[in-house]
């Protein structure tokens, strides 16, 4: 349900985007790495090569100012950035985390992000015929709006995979490779395809877990590939050969990964006790502990129209295109038509159906 109203946020945009005479380009930012690589460092170098991308004055500009050093008054102007350069109204990002199992030849932990980045003109009206010409060494006459576009977009993938590569290296990872980056644009039809592809990246693997309890999607089919964190869990789940684990977390105790186990520590007294755990439920815990509290799909933000230029306006136009804003948990709480089928009482629950999802699976099926 979630995954479904993301997707039609999405696509509702970038139709707008379309619309307007905007355009949209795709992008896709990987980093290279290895199975020793936890989560956390992955994830921590793809959040700073993003933040290089989109969070620095190459990207934003300056506003004019003035500094006084040593009792001299010093006067910098305005300095336009890409952002206001070619035009670019806003990003949707969205990350997509999977897992290779190194046993089965895979690499560990991949994290890469997906974004689409939207501007309110074609970006190739930022370079002129003159400066095209002199860059691809033909006559001004001859120029057009595809050499245009192909110089713009030029522009644009090398000052992105520049500012990328600068932040991934700074978190302490290698530096990536040209095939870790990605850019092309958005033709008129694309916006039903990207707006499911974006919500695909991070947000089906419960709608997968749901559709195959109808008896529609077969996991198992990701074997030998990267798998999504609940693609593996709900191979955890089906298998036969992996031993169920199931542990209850009280509201005063917290919990941490260490190489040893699983840290628990009781915050009324302090105490801290480690609990052991099975070596393939540690991948799903790793998951769950990195996970929390990130955002998976991030717009950017909406511009107060009292000060909006007329490229922040547009972007506001965008984001309204999308409909009343719900959080995800807004979305969940909305009522479905339907009727109450059965009741299971908090003791059952807990003592027999939560560290059985099977269980739930077939009584879900039953009362359909």
């Amino acid at each position: 349900m979630i995954a479904m109203r993301r997707s039609l946020e999405i696509g509702a945009a970038l139709d707008q985007v379309r619309r307007t005479g905007g355009q949209a380009w795709m992008a896709t930012l990987t980093v290279r790495h290895h199975a020793s690589h936890s989560l956390d460092q992955v994830w921590e170098a793809v959040s700073a090569g993003w933040r290089e991308v989109v969070g620095t004055h190459a990207w934003t500009g300056t506003k004019a100012r003035t500094k006084r050093v040593k009792g001299k008054l010093y006067e910098y102007p305005e300095k336009q950035g890409d952002r206001d350069r070619l035009g670019i109204g806003g990003t949707i990002r969205a990350v997509e985390v999977t897992w290779g199992d190194p046993k089965e030849g895979g690499s560990g932990w991949h994290v890469h992000i997906h974004t689409v980045i939207c501007s309110y003109r074609p970006i190739s009206e930022a370079v002129t015929c003159r400066v095209v010409a002199d860059l691809l060494d033909i006559d001004v006459d001859d120029v057009t709006d595809v050499h245009r576009q192909f110089v713009a977009g030029g522009y644009l993938g090398y000052s992105w995979f520049y500012r990328w590569t600068k932040g991934v290296v700074k978190a302490g990872m290698p530096t990536p490779g040209s095939s870790g980056f990605d850019l092309r644009p958005v033709d008129d039809g694309g916006a039903d395809f990207i707006g499911s592809y974006l919500q695909k990246a991070t947000m089906d693997v419960a709608a997968k877990i749901g559709a195959e309890v109808a008896g529609g999607v077969n996991t198992k089919e990701a074997r030998g590939r990267n798998i999504t964190p609940f693609e593996y869990l709900n191979d955890l789940v089906e298998s036969d050969n992996v031993p169920r684990w199931f542990w209850k977390n009280p509201r005063t105790w917290d919990a941490w990964l260490e190489d040893d186990g699983l840290a628990v520590a009781d915050m009324e007294n302090g105490e801290v006790n480690t609990v052991s755990i099975p070596a393939h439920w540690r991948i799903w815990l790793e998951w769950e502990q990195a996970s929390k509290g990130k955002r998976q799909i991030l717009w950017s933000q909406r511009t107060d129209d009292d000060v909006a230029t007329a490229r922040q306006k547009w972007w506001n136009e965008v984001l309204d295109a999308r409909g009343r804003e719900q959080t995800d948990q807004e979305i969940a709480d909305q009522e479905l038509d339907g009727g109450l089928v059965a009741e299971i009482h908090s003791s059952t629950w807990w003592r027999h159906m939560v560290h059985r999802p099977r269980a739930c699976l077939t009584i879900s099926a039953a009362t359909s």
